[in-house]
């Protein structure tokens, strides 16, 4: 026998009451004086035997009223199965996902705290749970008493943390306990819970699965943000650029944009977005007129409001690392490259390499070079882009055997007019219009020819390339011409400049990434300053210390477990702000697309262990997980019984007066 509330065992103590009444609630009497009492004695006799008999009969039945209503409360019930498992393993989705209405004003995430809050009450009171949601608590590493886990049911609230269902079933496993109860109580959204296909010793043991279903699964949300160019400069305008998504089965119209700066508006648009589909919103932004690098795109969408609000973090552009090796005295690279505001640009001698100056380049060019020396092998995968500029008289065979294709001498004698390679090539949009018949190119003498021409840029009119990008691990830019006046008139072309800018713009790191999601537990960030120190993270919830670690110039950041709330995070080191995060809740959260019951039941049926709970109301879910499926409770019968001797009682009571008031009369 289970008696599901052990405490009113003390109820027992109530026993004593008909006891003590039935000791101590003796009748008065009075003493009458006859002349012969022989047959009043007699009388006495039988009346006194009588009496007893009715209250022990009254006493009798008092008891088992005392009893029986006891028993009621205890609940005792039998299990007409095996012995029910005294442990449970609860999951509870706390994904942001729950917060769609699955009634009116009623949450998923409420309707599933209501189900395991009447599970845990229905249950002994010696029974332990383990109650496990996305966060992964440190409450959840151990099985905790009845009290203790209805006190943790009420600080539950939403999580920004994601976990697909194989990871929850592992982290069951991880309790070694296979005859513990499972259940869960989730969305089971396609976009978080993953691939459904698993095999049968995967599971715990037996795994009793919960569709909590949140009505509609439509829902706005931003899946793609990005700079139109990624080299954003002060004074200089760019665009932003948001990819919203719909994944509800209507068009959505009239979708009202907002992009703030310090709860200041930006710009405003109204978007289109069809079923289950995309839409784009572009916004000109003015870095020079921003408050800020923090940028919050907002608009309204009901009943799923978590993602409604989308932040992301524009700073200016880093500064790009240009080293230039030459030995021209007059080199042209060094006026292009010398805007301060743009470029931190270095000048080496080919004979005074200062391989500290090396590190960290974004940009390396080697002009003057007779040959493919070592180190600048070396610096291949070290330096986002090269540009690699020939003397008057390389060595073939060394450009041949750095760059894989065969290389020659030119036997160019003259300068002729170079044409576009590719007028389609990205390297020429904004720079070139495609479409002029009447391009005024420079000219060029070249000293090297090569065969490969898929990645020329720029080539003489007879077809033999002046600038062919090849694809190693750095990307290289080769002329096979000296940048000099005698072999090309290009350094005094409309053209240089805004050339030499794009190949600057393409090896920039540029802005880095605009918005993280929580499932990123690892940010890596460029930080300017070279000297190390100790790092902390402030956010709107307060600070906190992550681990982190330095290779470089770069700093990786190991964001913790706990969730934080959507915002922005501001990276400090030695208590200078050096970078600011922009942190939001996981886009595959936002796609609401649950798999159904009918889903679920396909597994149910390949893997007997995993079974679906359906139910039409949260009572008779309730009632199932209480174990009412296994067991027989007494309760009502224990119920009955004590209201059958408590009027049992008044009838034994009401004889007894009648007894003794007819017995007067005679």
């Amino acid at each position: 026998m289970i008696l599901t509330n052990p405490v009113f065992l003390w109820g027992l103590l109530a026993l004593a009451i008909p006891i003590i009444v039935h000791l101590f609630a003796f009748r008065r009497t009075k003493k009458i004086y006859f002349s012969n009492i022989s047959l009043i004695n007699q009388v006495k006799d039988e009346t006194k035997s009588k009496s007893r008999l009715q209250h022990l009969l009254i006493m009798a039945s008092r008891l088992l009223f005392f009893l029986f209503l006891v028993l009621a409360f205890l609940q005792p019930s039998f299990n007409d199965g095996e012995d029910l498992s005294r442990r449970s393993i609860l999951y509870i989705d706390n994904s942001f996902s729950m917060s769609g209405e699955v009634g009116p004003g009623i949450t998923g995430l409420d309707e599933a705290l209501s189900l395991v809050n009447a599970y845990v009450k229905r249950q002994p009171r010696d029974h332990e749970f383990v109650v496990l949601t996305n966060d992964f608590a440190s409450f959840s590493s151990q099985f905790q008493s009845q009290d203790e886990t209805l006190d943790y049911l009420t600080e539950i609230t939403y999580s920004a943390r994601t976990r697909s269902l194989e990871t929850i079933l592992t982290r069951v496993s991880s309790y070694q306990q296979p005859d513990a109860q499972v259940f869960l109580f989730s969305d089971f959204q396609k976009s978080t819970t993953g691939n459904l296909s698993f095999e049968q010793d995967q599971l715990p043991g037996k795994v009793y699965a919960t569709v909590v279903e949140p009505g509609e699964s439509g829902n706005i949300y931003v899946d793609t943000t990005y700079l139109l160019n990624p080299f954003l400069n002060l004074g200089e305008k760019n665009e932003v650029i948001f990819e919203v998504r719909n994944t509800g089965k209507g068009i959505y119209d009239n979708l009202n944009l907002r992009l703030l700066n310090e709860n200041k508006l930006v710009g405003s648009q109204t978007l289109s977005v069809p079923a289950r589909g995309r839409a784009v919103a572009q916004f000109e932004i003015d870095q020079a007129a921003l408050q800020s690098d923090k940028l919050v795109l907002s608009f309204e969408d009901f009943p799923v409001t978590f993602d409604n609000e989308y932040v992301l973090s524009v700073p200016a552009s880093p500064k790009v690392k240009i080293v230039v090796v030459s030995d021209t005295e007059s080199s042209y690279l060094a006026q292009v490259f010398g805007n301060a505001e743009l470029f931190e640009l270095t000048l080496l001698a080919p004979d005074k390499i200062d391989f500290s100056k090396l590190s960290g380049a974004d940009l390396l060019i080697v002009e003057g070079m007779d040959e493919v020396p070592g180190w600048v092998l070396g610096q291949i995968g070290q330096v986002n882009h090269m540009i690699w500029i020939p003397s008057e008289n390389p060595q073939t065979e060394r450009f041949a055997s750095a760059l894989g294709t065969s290389f020659r001498e030119a036997n160019d004698t003259i300068p002729s007019r170079s044409v576009l390679m590719n007028k389609d090539n990205p390297f020429f949009e904004g720079l070139i219009d495609g479409t002029s018949q009447n391009l005024a190119l420079p000219k060029v003498r070249r000293v090297l020819a090569h065969r490969s021409t898929v990645n020329s840029l720029l080539g003489n009119e007879f077809g033999g390339p002046f600038l062919t990008q090849f694809n190693l691990q750095s990307q290289i830019f080769l002329f096979t011409a000296p940048l000099s006046l005698e072999f090309t008139d290009l350094p005094e072309h409309s053209l240089f400049v805004p050339m030499m800018y794009r190949i600057a713009q393409l090896s920039a790191k540029g802005n880095g990434t605009l918005a993280n999601s929580f499932d990123e537990s690892v940010v890596s960030l460029e930080v300017s300053s070279e000297k190390y120190g100790s790092v902390k993270v402030m956010g709107m919830d307060g600070e906190f210390i992550p681990n982190y670690y330095y290779t470089g110039r770069l700093l990786t950041l190991e964001m913790p477990p706990d969730a934080f709330e959507s915002g922005f995070f501001e990276v400090l080191i030695e208590g200078d702000t050096v970078a600011t995060l922009a942190f939001n809740a996981s886009r595959n959260e936002s796609d609401l697309t649950p798999y159904t019951e009918a889903d679920l039941q396909i597994i149910s049926e390949a893997i007997p262990q995993f079974e679906v709970l359906e139910y039409e109301d949260p009572a008779q879910l309730a009632g199932f997980f209480s174990g009412e499926q296994d067991q027989t409770y007494l309760w009502k019968y224990a119920l009955l019984l004590a209201l059958f001797f408590g009027l049992l009682e008044v009838i034994l009571v009401r004889l007894a007066h009648a007894s003794r008031s007819g017995k007067a009369k005679t």
